[in-house]
């Protein structure tokens, strides 16, 4: 249980460098293709990816003992990474968010049957509370479901499998060589993507020199601290645990998503922040409490 608790505190951290990292790809989004900003987002991570883990690990990096998941991690990640980006940039902060965060949903429905993990009541109730948040934050409904929509619910589903994927990883795996293999593909496949797939479209709102470099910095730092927490993350807690926490992602997401892009929220959105955020203290003061004993 102490497990639980200390992955949700990273998981906690990592969340932060979630939104920091989502934030900055819907602001350069509107300015670059989505394939040029995957590029360099990994292409960015990289070095720092490598010197930390060489200079932990040695030669043991590049050691993984059962490929095929670690194949299956590398698939499922980048798939779900590049339907992120798109829901970014064709959705709302707010709505992107929150439709990726389903995730949890599935991981957890997952959880008791693919990993053996035990999911009580408080964790049930904690999932469907945060389920209805997110009906309510997104505000989804017939007349709007469209194909963002469900671009930000593949972002759920292949995610809530991707979580399932990372557990089993964080079992036999080093983290950093998890983190290692799947940020070098990811650092050779983007740029090829982008090369084959040029973007000639003009951009509707220019950013300075100064503010470009800015945000990608930014980038690069986020998504560090987003891959290594992820793969530390699941590595000490159970699946079922922290996918609630990343819940907390979606108030973030609502505040920035005013504050920076003037998207409006409703009463409905509100009281689905209030809905998500109550799942996740209802998980974190659990394990919590389990923790001391």
């Amino acid at each position: 249980m102490q497990g639980n608790f200390a992955g949700a505190l990273v998981m906690t951290l990592t969340m932060f460098a979630g939104v920091l990292a989502s934030g900055v790809s819907k602001e350069l989004s509107f300015t670059f293709p989505v394939f040029f900003i995957l590029a360099l987002r990994f292409i960015l991570v990289a070095p720092a990816m490598f010197l930390l883990g060489y200079s932990t690990l040695s030669g043991k990096l590049f050691k993984i003992n059962v490929l095929k998941y670690m194949v299956l991690r590398i698939l499922l990640g980048n798939l779900a990474i590049s339907l992120w980006f798109f829901s970014l940039k064709f959705l709302t902060f707010s709505q992107a968010t929150a439709l990726g965060q389903t995730s949890a949903l599935f991981a957890t429905i997952a959880a008791p049957w693919l990993l053996g993990e035990s999911v009580g009541a408080y964790r049930w109730t904690a999932v469907i509370f945060g389920l209805i948040g997110i009906i309510c934050v997104t505000e989804v409904n017939i007349a709007n479901f469209g194909f963002p929509i469900l671009i930000g619910l593949g972002v759920g589903i292949i995610g809530g499998a991707l979580k399932i994927v990372l557990r089993i990883l964080g079992k036999t795996e080093h983290p950093l060589s998890v983190a290692f293999w799947h940020n070098s593909f990811g650092a050779l496949l983007y740029p090829l993507i982008y090369f084959f797939t040029l973007d000639d479209s003009v951009p509707y709102a220019a950013l300075h020199v100064s503010e470009i470099i800015s945000l990608f910095f930014l980038l690069g730092i986020a998504a560090f601290c987003l891959q290594l927490g992820l793969v530390y993350a699941f590595r000490m807690a159970e699946v079922s645990v922290l996918a609630t926490i990343q819940y907390s992602s979606i108030p973030l997401s609502c505040a920035l998503g005013y504050l920076i892009w003037q998207e409006g929220m409703t009463l409905v959105q509100l009281v689905g922040i209030i809905l998500v955020l109550s799942s996740g203290i209802i998980i974190t003061l659990r394990e919590y409490r389990l923790s001391k004993k």
